[in-house]
Formats: C-alpha cells, sequence, structure tokens
C-alpha cells in the first residue's frame, strides 16, 4: 500500500512538470514566430472628421452680470425690474424694497398672483394702522376671527347688507350661523338691518333656537327703524 502511494505521487509530479514545460514552450514559440505589432491602437490611427465643434458659451461672467431674465418685464425675486422698485420710494430700512408690488396692468406679465381689481399700493406704515384697502380683501365668504373667545353680546349693524351688497356669496343663513357660533348660550344678539333682512331674520332664527324680540327704535338719522334682540338659548342634545 505505501508502494503505491510513491508510485502515485511521482506519477503526479511528472505531469506538472510536462504541463510547465508546455507553457514555456508556447510563450518563446510565440514571441519567435508572431508578429512585432503593439497591441495598443496608436491616436493617428483614429479616425478624423472633417467637422470641428466650437465652444459658444461664456467661459467667465463679464464684469457687468449676465440679464438672466427680462427685467423690464418681471419684478418677482430675484429676477423683480429695479428701476420700477426705485420709482416706488419704498422704504429701504425696512426692506420694502423686497415686497412684491405688481405691475400696471399693461405691463403685468409674470406676475404669479393676480392682484384683485383696482389693485393699488400698500400703504405705509403707520397710516396702514389705522385704515385697510378694500380692494385687498379677498371677497368670499370666510368665517370671523374669534378664537379663542366668545361673546356675550353682538350688534349687527347692517352687516348682512353689507355682505350681500358686496356679491361674497355669504347667505343670510351663513352669517347667522357664524353669530351663533360666536355667540356663548343666554348672549344676546342685536340686529339693525334693511326691513327685507328683518323680515328674513325673523323667520329663520327660531331654527337656530333663538328667542326674538321686535323694538321700534330710532336710528341716528333720526328715523324709526326696526330692532332684532335675539338671545341664544341654552340647549343640549340628551
Amino acid at each position: 500500500m505505501r508502494g503505491y502511494n510513491v508510485f502515485g505521487a511521482t506519477r503526479s509530479g511528472k505531469t506538472i512538470l510536462v504541463a510547465l514545460f508546455l507553457t514555456v514552450g508556447s510563450f518563446y514559440a510565440g514571441s519567435l514566430f508572431g508578429n512585432n505589432e503593439p497591441i495598443y491602437v496608436s491616436q493617428s490611427a483614429l479616425f478624423k472628421f472633417p467637422n470641428k465643434i466650437n465652444l459658444t458659451h461664456r467661459v467667465s461672467i463679464p464684469e457687468t452680470g449676465m440679464n438672466v431674465c427680462p427685467l423690464k418685464f418681471n419684478e418677482y425675486l430675484p429676477c423683480h425690474n429695479v428701476t420700477y422698485v426705485h420709482q416706488l420710494s419704498l422704504n429701504v430700512s425696512r426692506r420694502e424694497e423686497l415686497e412684491r408690488h405688481c405691475l400696471p396692468l399693461e405691463q403685468r406679465l409674470f406676475c404669479l398672483v393676480p392682484p384683485p381689481k383696482d389693485y393699488k399700493i400698500p400703504l405705509r406704515w403707520p397710516t396702514i394702522h389705522a385704515k385697510l384697502q378694500r380692494t385687498k380683501k379677498c371677497l368670499r365668504c370666510e368665517p370671523f376671527s374669534t378664537y379663542p373667545r366668545t361673546y356675550d353680546l353682538l350688534h349687527a349693524n347692517h352687516v348682512i347688507s353689507h355682505y350681500q351688497s358686496r356679491g361674497d356669496g355669504c347667505l343670510v343663513e351663513d352669517i347667522m350661523l357664524e353669530m351663533d357660533r360666536m355667540i356663548r348660550p343666554q348672549g344676546f344678539i342685536i340686529i339693525r338691518d334693511e326691513e327685507p333682512i328683518i323680515s328674513r331674520i325673523r323667520d329663520l332664527a327660531p331654527k337656530y333656537l333663538w328667542e326674538v324680540e321686535t323694538h321700534q327704535l330710532e336710528n341716528k338719522f333720526k328715523k324709526t327703524e326696526t330692532v332684532l334682540f335675539c338671545r341664544k338659548r341654552f340647549w343640549a342634545i340628551i
């Protein structure tokens, strides 16, 4: 058994030597009988195209700057009309020059948020503290800002007719529902308005669980008018 292992190891060693000899012989045979041309491609052998590509864009920014967007029509940052903003004589100390004042209609090309009709430049402080341009307000029916307060008394002096004349889409029912939300239980609502609106509210008040009393009083013009005194009931769902 021991002699068989020695014979097998000797045979494997001869096989490895023969394979190594054939590898070395193949390497030298290829070097002698092959051509000596390099395996890489020289730069002169590349294809040459007749046309050429020229660099057309700027390689540096000029000292005077670049006209990125049309300053004549666009005043929104970062592309705003410097000349137009300068004509407004804004308060630079308050950074008013960075506010978005829309251009006139004939120059309004890139105004992203269209202003309402009869748009005017905002009033300056402190004038704007006591005055508010009506055209700046969005004409839509929205709740009154009362959070987190509620009230014991509301006095609606021609409020409903005012909203209906503007065409905001606020119905009488919408305003009455908003009043009911604002007032506390057992609170009072005094309503002065046109006679058709007073009659409409008198018919709708019981549906809101309001107690209604009608009184004839004089207004500031020394004329008699109908005034409604409504009281919100205290009720609960049981």
